[in-house]
């Protein structure tokens, strides 16, 4: 099913999403938690969390920055118990991920297990890209540093529907400072200039 976009990117509804995964490589590691926040027009209108079971061992070094502990998942249901509802919460939504291409390839290997597909019909929107054109100069641009160059709150970080929130305030606080092109098309042209 093809879906007409609004011409103007403000306009977007947005699924911004992250994952909390046991390790850096998005081709082997599990997901541990998704967190999915719907904006529209600025504003957080409907928050979406899963917590997954990674059927393994969490490393240490993820319970230190995450604060997830295998307590905390291993009542949850795998991936696969899920997937349906992930990928429902994606439809009608352009997709917004800090660092886009970590969890797009974590996700979409996750539903090709399940036999879904990656929405590839949906703009996909990347303030990390954005962050290392505006800050070039500066040693950092996590997701932290950025929130707190831009004054966007970032309280629990690394947590999945924590950092998803605050990367789709990141997202519209760029357009504020920044003035990123107003047409979706010509966003979506400056980003692939600039990745």
């Amino acid at each position: 099913m093809t879906h007409q976009w609004p011409k103007k990117w403000l306009d977007l509804p947005l699924a911004v999403f992250d994952t909390e995964t046991t390790g850096k490589d998005p081709s082997t590691c599990r997901l541990l938690e998704i967190g999915i926040v719907h904006f529209e027009h600025g504003k957080v209108v409907k928050t979406f969390n899963w917590m997954v079971n990674p059927e393994c061992e969490i490393p240490e070094d993820v319970v230190r920055i995450t604060g997830i502990t295998q307590d905390d998942v291993k009542n949850e249901k795998p991936f696969s118990a899920i997937a349906k509802d992930v990928r429902t919460a994606f439809e009608g939504h352009a997709l917004v991920a800090y660092n886009m291409r970590y969890d797009r390839t974590v996700l979409t290997r996750y539903f090709e297990e399940c036999g879904l597909k990656w929405p590839d019909d949906h703009p996909t929107i990347d303030p990390l890209v954005f962050a290392n054109y505006f800050y070039k100069n500066e040693r950092h641009n996590n997701l932290g540093a950025v929130c707190e160059r831009l004054g966007v709150s970032l309280e629990g970080a690394h947590r999945a529907c924590n950092d998803a929130e605050a990367t789709g305030k990141v997202l519209y606080a760029f357009n504020d400072h920044f003035e990123l092109p107003p047409d979706l098309e010509s966003l979506l042209i400056v980003q692939t200039q600039w990745e």
